[in-house]
């Protein structure tokens, strides 16, 4: 034991002797990832949108290309239709609203769901039993296909992660080409309250079995309005 002890302690010694060639700082590390991830990503938003929903797909995720608003909430009510979903429910932002409140008529039979106009200790369990939520998403980003989401008084998080379908709005001029780019649009105090949603909820934890869901929403549906 001593004799592997004093060995290990004059390899330290040696190498503290020679400094290592590699710089103390990053220096221009930063800036030539962001050259290199800038030269992998379209500057333009059609695509932009291409790429996002490649990469969405790749996580199982489903992603619409919609040319624009009306377009946006016809495909909703299709894909509301074609899963059966009679109840959703929405976050509070006024485009997620906008669009489902349409949806609510008698030839449309769908109820909505507002959590922010129901007392506190009935949001969860009205949730709970609600299948869809419609939420408006701040940001995408292009690379990894994720989904921005900053939190706050004016929407609830709860309809993000209880109900199993999530079909999120996403305006395609809010598409971004990397987590860089996020990072240069919202302040770091608002940070504290960002989210990032890449696909749906997925664990492999058990047996390494992948099961969908486990955590959070079985399904997610990105609607790009305007791409």
């Amino acid at each position: 034991m001593s004799s592997a002890r004093e060995t290990i302690l004059a390899n330290v010694r040696q190498a503290l002797e020679h400094p290592s060639h590699l710089p103390e700082t990053g220096g221009d590390i930063t800036e030539r990832v962001r050259a290199g991830l800038r030269k992998l990503t379209p500057s333009d938003h059609k695509g932009l949108a291409q790429q996002f929903k490649k990469e969405v797909e790749t996580v199982s995720g489903e992603c619409h290309l919609c040319a624009d608003a009306g377009t946006a909430q016809s495909k909703l009510l299709e894909l509301l239709q074609a899963a059966a979903i009679g109840r959703i429910a929405i976050d509070g932002h006024e485009l997620s609203r906008a669009f489902a409140q349409p949806l609510t008529t008698r030839a449309s039979q769908v109820t909505l769901v507002d959590p922010l106009q129901l007392p506190q200790t009935e949001r969860r369990v009205e949730l709970a039993v609600t299948p869809a939520g419609v939420v408006q998403a701040d940001y995408g980003i292009a690379d990894t296909g994720s989904l921005v989401i900053l939190y706050g008084p004016e929407a609830s998080a709860l309809s993000h992660v209880l109900p199993e379908t999530i079909f999120a709005l996403l305006p395609a001029e809010r598409l971004l080409p990397d987590l860089y780019a996020v990072t240069d649009q919202v302040p770091a105090e608002r940070r504290k309250q960002m989210v990032l949603i890449t696909g749906p909820s997925r664990t492999a934890d058990i047996e390494k079995i992948l099961i969908l869901g486990a955590h959070g929403p079985k399904r997610l549906v990105v609607l790009i309005i305007g791409a």
